[in-house]
């Protein structure tokens, strides 16, 4: 098994090393592909801890919300009105960029592998779905037997899940979640029923699927 990670490529212009990483390519029988916010960027999409990602980017508009970029996923951190308002518009900045986003000639590559029967798995750490617009069928949590290419590590921003009643919603372009809350129906009406129970607070959609 051939491990292409360890190619260093400096520049487009690197003759050797791409045709190098070509060979193994048509070699190969079998490919698994662990991708991150790198292939998307040409896209369009910023990475999230760059100078200027999406982090930095939201930490200016919000700076008193968090303390670095990742608090904005951490459950186990207090929700506050500032961290909820910063983490809708980091969400919300992050899926406009999506909507305008278009496949690059990584994720067409990736295609063409599956195309060609190379392609085991993509492993991916991208909630943008754009390999998912080239053709390539997402994971649906088969725990056997999955025939599904692209394994989203992190979820897709093609949903949005209630963190109460977990309750599904399609994350269409016409939803705006700009420093406001959406309420989730579901998680309301079942909270209205119940006598006793935790109190998790109030039931807005937060967190990506």
């Amino acid at each position: 098994m051939e491990d292409i990670a360890k190619f260093n490529l400096k520049s487009e212009n690197d003759n050797f090393q791409i045709r190098e990483i070509n060979r193994l390519v048509v070699k190969a029988k079998k490919c698994v592909i662990i991708a991150g916010a790198g292939i998307s960027c040409s896209a369009g999409i910023p990475d999230f801890r760059s100078s200027d990602g999406l982090h930095n980017m939201i930490q200016s508009l919000c700076p008193n919300a968090f303390y670095s970029g990742k608090d904005l996923f951490d459950a186990q951190l207090p929700r506050t009105q500032d961290s909820i308002k910063a983490f809708n518009i980091f969400i919300g900045i992050l899926k406009e960029l999506i909507v305008k986003a278009r496949p690059t000639a990584t994720h067409s590559f990736i295609k063409i592998l599956a195309d060609m029967n190379k392609l085991k798995r993509v492993y991916t750490q991208n909630i943008d779905n754009l390999k998912e617009e080239v053709g390539l069928k997402p994971w649906n949590f088969e725990i056997k037997n999955c025939q599904a290419p692209v394994v989203q590590l992190h979820g897709t921003l093609a949903n949005l899940q209630c963190s109460t009643c977990t309750n599904v919603y399609s994350f269409t372009k016409n939803i705006v979640i700009f420093s406001r809350k959406l309420k989730c129906q579901v998680a309301t009406n079942v909270k209205r029923k119940k006598t006793l129970g935790l109190n998790k607070g109030d039931n807005y959609i937060l967190l990506d699927n």
